[in-house]
């Protein structure tokens, strides 16, 4: 009887035992699941999305453009940078919902961290060695620590305004004797791309549409707009009446003139002054070209 009593008091025991022993493995198991669980919430691109917004053209000139924009992020976030994207249309022609269209790489090599103003509300970036005469349309993205790309920016329509001052050497001296708008740079009197010459005769100088030399060269128009202190804007209006324009006029200090190229893209030239003799002389104009909108399909003007 004692005997019993003891042996059943000792299973007893194992039992409470086992007992405690299954608990504390669920409950250490039950701990384990829960540690293995998602993490607590952190900052996500969900949660404080990031996407650039209010991009403008702050400046603009030949072949160059500077841009800003608001990187738009809430909260502290970790990020890669951004990426720059010049398209030869506008988007919501070339994607749906913003995507980004399929083979387009970012005009920035690599991704550009942002620029050291210290302003954490307002990034730029200069964009360089870009064609005039074309017509862009950008928008940035924002580029997450993962590498994952924001939705974009706003876009802007961007084309880059050739100004600047031209010293022109007398036709077919081979010196500065021509000039190409579209490509800012000077050609030779008969060179395929250039735009217009200066002649000289009885010591006045003539501002011609290379046509005049042979039916295959440009076929720039001539206005003569008055004297200024001023280049001025484009485009310009011009009155009833004033034709499709000429292909020689004489140019004078002061002088303003309108040039229309063959594909209807306006030219301001400014004569400033002449010096020099010879093959060294120079006719120093200030000059302002534009052309106009494209297009939205990209096709052209």
């Amino acid at each position: 009887m004692l005997y019993n009593l003891q042996v059943t008091k000792f299973s007893r025991g194992i039992v409470v035992k086992k007992f405690v022993v299954i608990t504390l493995f669920c409950s250490l198991l039950i701990f384990a699941v829960l540690s293995c669980g998602p993490p607590k919430e952190i900052e996500t691109a969900v949660k404080y999305p990031c996407s650039p917004k209010g991009l403008v053209i702050d400046s603009i000139s030949s072949k160059y453009a500077k841009i800003g924009w608001n990187p738009g992020c809430k909260g502290t976030r970790i990020l890669r940078g951004f990426n720059i994207y010049l398209l030869p249309a506008p988007l919501e022609t070339m994607s749906e919902n913003g995507a980004l269209p399929e083979g387009i790489e970012p005009f920035n090599k690599l991704t550009y961290p942002g620029d050291v103003e210290g302003n954490p509300n307002h990034e730029t970036y200069e964009i360089k060695g870009i064609e005039n005469a074309l017509y862009y349309y950008v928008h940035i993205r924002t580029v997450n620590s993962d590498g994952t790309l924001s939705q974009p920016s706003n876009e802007v329509e961007l084309v880059t305004v050739a100004r600047g001052e031209i010293a022109m050497g007398l036709s077919h001296t081979g010196m500065r004797d021509g000039f190409s708008l579209a490509q800012a740079e000077y050609s030779s009197t008969n060179d395929l791309a250039n735009d217009f010459y200066i002649f000289s005769k009885d010591s006045q100088f003539f501002l011609c549409s290379p046509a005049r030399l042979s039916p295959v060269n440009r076929n720039t128009r001539i206005y003569e707009l008055g004297s200024a202190k001023q280049i001025g804007d484009l485009p310009v209006d011009l009155p009833e009446g004033a034709g499709e324009g000429v292909e020689k006029v004489r140019v004078v200090n002061m002088g303003l003139y309108l040039l229309v190229t063959e594909e209807g893209h306006q030219a301001k030239l400014r004569m400033k002054y002449s010096s020099g003799r010879g093959a060294k002389l120079r006719v120093y104009f200030e000059y302002l070209y534009q052309p106009p909108a494209r297009r939205q399909d990209g096709s052209g003007s």
